[in-house]
């Protein structure tokens, strides 16, 4: 049943990710056939400038428009239909997540793949600042392979940890009757100043000089944060759900 959901939300979710992910794709071309007939014009810095614009955007729509799709199929007229299929609120989240988890995958590759059809940069030696950068990294992942498997596993972690919190936010949000909209803005704020002051005050007491002590405290607060993110947002779900049309 949850691959079932996860087709509808895929066809929602590409319907309004593609009108995006070709843009980009038709502005990286744009700026790379700029660069190639006057790559000093300021025609291709603005062009190039608005690439990058749109790419860091590319990579926070995919966030956004699964949170309003989270928002407008649980909790709006679209929850009567949606609550009223066979299934857990467990396999709902799990739809949501999943479906959104590959379309920012399919985002990251777009993004790529524009990047790499429009940075005429590569022959001014940006590529020359990565191989130095990437040697330090590659010491390190080698000196310990433990510090690999750190990374990958708080890679794992961090991914999904955006698209709960913003599940989240929104199913605490939709308890509010009056002014839902507004109180779900100021939640989203309050939280995330609360959350932030949280994660200074606990890594203050982890030994800043040492990498594992760092990577573990933060794989352990991600991880606390997913799963607690996880059963909460299934509690609302299944007993807390406040429908309100429109």
């Amino acid at each position: 049943m949850v691959g079932k959901l996860m087709k509808h939300e895929f066809i929602a979710l590409f319907r309004t990710l593609a009108f995006f992910a070709g843009a980009i794709l038709l502005l990286a071309i744009l700026t790379r056939i700029t660069f190639a007939i006057a790559a000093e014009s300021p025609l291709f810095v603005l062009l190039y400038i608005l690439f990058l614009f749109c790419a860091i955007i590319l990579s926070a729509v995919p966030v956004v428009v699964s949170a309003e799709r989270f928002y407008k199929s649980m909790f709006t007229g679209e929850g009567y239909l949606t609550f009223s299929l066979p299934v857990t609120a467990a396999q709902l989240i799990w739809a949501k997540l999943l479906s959104a988890l590959i379309v920012s995958a399919a985002c990251a590759v777009v993004s790529l793949v524009s990047f790499l059809i429009a940075t005429p940069l590569l022959e001014f030696g940006i590529m020359g600042l990565l191989q130095d950068a990437f040697p330090a990294l590659y010491e390190l992942l080698i000196a310990d392979p433990l510090v690999t498997f750190e990374f990958i596993l708080y890679g794992i972690l961090t991914i999904p940890s955006g698209f709960f919190y913003f599940y989240l936010i929104l199913s605490i949000g939709q308890l509010f009757t009056n002014k839902r909209k507004l109180v779900t803005v100021l939640l989203f704020f309050g939280v995330s100043f609360v959350l932030s002051y949280a994660y200074v005050a606990v890594m203050s007491f982890v030994q800043v000089n040492n990498v594992h002590a760092v990577m573990w405290t933060l794989i352990g607060i991600y991880a606390a944060f997913d799963v607690g993110s996880f059963f909460a947002i299934r509690h609302i779900l299944t007993h807390r759900v406040n429908l309100v049309m429109g």
